[in-house]
């Protein structure tokens, strides 16, 4: 499906330029460029913006494979640089000026405009773009309440959910360079759960003013993320 998965070719991205450039003095009929470039991509937009108008790649497109998979309010994105050297690929966001990149690892950084990546020969990398925070699993119905938010002090939070499963979890506060500066260990039990705590800031001198990330871990799974402001 060209939507999931689309490599880069000098072919398609000049298309344009080169079949106007050889017959300009030839009186032919001319195509419906957007109608033929999306048969050609399966991308329903312009020609100027690559994939579905969210971003654009800043590379060069040989020996570069990229699948990106379109969701409501995020991105899945795998780079595969097909090459024997390293070699730095840029992504540029065309839809917004600002987003979060969600690595493997469940680190979570935001980004303004550009992402910059340097990506070993003959290797992949993988990540999402998060247009915004948001409860991790959306097909659970997870009630979310932190207040106030943005917060001085203090952050409350009442976490509540159905689960199927009894297990250990966490609720932890992340800053956006991943550091941990909050952590809850919790109980999750089959059935109705609910979990009430509070964060007080003024117990760690090292809590600063600015975005930070909550999270609600079942095991090693993460059932909840949300985007709280200390200010």
């Amino acid at each position: 499906i060209f939507m999931e998965e689309v490599r880069f070719t000098d072919r398609v991205d000049k298309f344009n330029e080169e079949y106007l450039n050889q017959h300009l003095s030839l009186d032919l009929p001319k195509p419906n460029m957007g109608s033929l470039y999306s048969l050609i991509t399966g991308d329903p937009g312009a020609p100027f913006f690559f994939p579905l108008n969210q971003v654009r790649w800043k590379t060069d497109p040989r020996s570069t494979a990229i699948r990106v998979k379109n969701k409501t309010t995020s991105l899945e994105i795998d780079v595969h640089n097909f090459e024997k050297i390293s070699r730095s690929v840029s992504m540029e966001l065309i839809a917004k000026n600002e987003a979060y990149i969600e690595w493997e690892n469940g680190f979570i950084q935001p980004i303004d405009k550009y992402l910059h990546l340097h990506i070993s020969p003959n290797s992949t990398i993988s990540y999402k773009v998060l247009f915004e925070l948001q409860s991790g699993d959306e097909t659970n119905d997870y009630e979310v309440n932190l207040y106030p938010n943005p917060f001085v002090d203090e952050l409350n939070y009442i976490v509540s959910w159905d689960s199927d499963l009894a297990q250990t979890g966490s609720v932890e506060i992340l800053d956006l360079n991943g550091r941990q500066v909050y952590n809850q260990a919790i109980q999750i039990e089959e059935g109705v759960n609910t979990i009430v705590g509070n964060w007080n800031t003024t117990l760690n001198e090292k809590v600063l003013q600015g975005v930070y990330v909550f999270r609600v871990l079942g095991g090693s799974n993460v059932l909840v993320t949300k985007k709280v402001v200390k200010n």
